[in-house]
């Protein structure tokens, strides 16, 4: 508990200077410097309130966006319909699609409930265009789950089902 005190008394000593000049300024230059003192830290506030604001404005809209694309992205798995197409049989050709789309670290491992496939990627539209893909090669999309790993990133996880 000696700390306070002595941080108490070298703040003291550190603005005793300071007091001593303030105190040797006129009345009227005491009265300007404090009102410029004043105005400064009102500005300083105010600058950083403003600030504050567009940050807030700007991560608002960037989230916006993103749900917006998610939610996009949502709506369009009903849109996938399977057509009349050539069958994939191996996950190689899966992971060929995913390599064509630009997703180079995707895990594909073949299971007994069929092939489940784990990537991240940061663009909905891409994450759409792979599940559309693969539909037209006859896979049927047994479970589908996207997230949202980090602000900039989106998690899939999904188990197809070869025919």
């Amino acid at each position: 508990m000696k700390t306070i005190p002595h941080i108490s008394r070298s703040l003291r000593m550190g603005l005793s200077p300071l007091h001593q000049a303030f105190q040797r300024l006129s009345r009227r230059d005491q009265l300007a410097l404090v009102i410029l003192l004043t105005f400064l830290l009102l500005m300083l506030l105010g600058m950083g309130g403003v600030s504050l604001h567009q940050n807030a404005n700007h991560a608002q809209k960037n989230y916006d966006t993103t749900m917006s694309e998610v939610f996009w992205l949502r709506s369009q798995a009903g849109n996938i319909k399977p057509p009349q197409a050539q069958n994939i049989t191996s996950p190689e050709m899966i992971k060929q699609i995913l390599t064509q789309s630009g997703i180079n670290e995707a895990q594909v491992t073949e299971n007994a409930d069929g092939v489940q496939l784990v990537f991240q990627h940061s663009q909905p539209s891409v994450v759409s265009n792979i599940f559309n893909q693969l539909t037209q090669q006859g896979i049927t999309i047994s479970q589908l789950q996207i997230y949202q790993a980090t602000p900039e990133q989106f998690a899939v996880q999904a188990v197809v089902l070869l025919k």
